[in-house]
């Protein structure tokens, strides 16, 4: 099945609609370059996934666009449909579904990290081998990344979490916690939701390997002549 010992990355998309995604960054600039670079998230996150040798699945959503994601990114993936009520229910059919297909370890990923080294994805795998759970801390509250080999699996951590708040990472750590997950916690990092956060990421790449991507080479082009990059 896969390249490396069955391990699999769960990448978890939302189709790149005008007025659909990104909200918060939204408020601060036109929503069709949000999409635009939303579009160009994804890509660069896939761009350097394919050097890997790991398993790509896309958790796509809505589960009805599954031709949109196909023209949009290609055949060459294992695709999957985001189903159930809030991200929770998502993540953990995710798993439950990427574990039947016979993963030994998998990780969930957003699309909202493009610049998230490939070493961070790779010490989540290799801690799989000595811990139960592997997670990655954002800045605003939540996690980047969320990893489990077949038999750690831990459902219960993705009920009666507050989603798309400040606790979600907390919440989930006492959720391992009292499972008595053994818990290895990777780097903070931050996901790229608001205005601030573009101007981020745009002023921390600027001599990284990341310099050269698609999200880069647009901030630049529409946003050269604001002072605050």
């Amino acid at each position: 099945m896969s390249k490396k010992e069955n391990n699999g990355i769960l990448l978890f998309v939302k189709c790149p609609e005008i007025g659909k995604v990104k909200s918060r960054m939204a408020t601060s600039i036109s929503i069709k370059k949000v999409a635009k670079i939303y579009s160009f998230f994804v890509e660069d996150t896939l761009d350097r996934l394919k050097e890997t040798s790991y398993d790509i699945i896309i958790c796509y959503y809505p589960d009805e666009a599954i031709n949109k994601f196909k023209n949009w990114l290609g055949s060459d993936y294992s695709y999957m449909p985001q189903k159930g009520i809030n991200l929770g229910e998502r993540l953990k059919k995710g798993f439950e579904k990427g574990f039947q297909q016979d993963f030994t370890k998998l990780i969930a990923l957003g699309s909202d990290s493009p610049d998230l080294y490939i070493s961070i994805i790779d010490d989540a795998f290799e801690n799989l081998d000595k811990f139960d759970t592997i997670i990655g801390p954002c800045e605003d509250g939540g996690y980047y990344l969320l990893g489990f080999s077949k038999q750690s699996f831990f459902p219960g951590v993705f009920d009666k979490i507050p989603w798309s708040s400040e606790k979600v990472f907390e919440r989930s750590i006492k959720a391992l916690s009292k499972a008595n997950q053994k818990v290895f916690i990777l780097p903070l990092w931050n996901d790229v939701d608001t205005i601030d956060d573009l101007f981020n990421l745009y002023k921390k790449n600027q001599n990284t390997d990341f310099k050269n991507s698609k999200t880069m080479n647009y901030i630049s082009k529409y946003y050269k002549n604001i002072k605050k990059l």
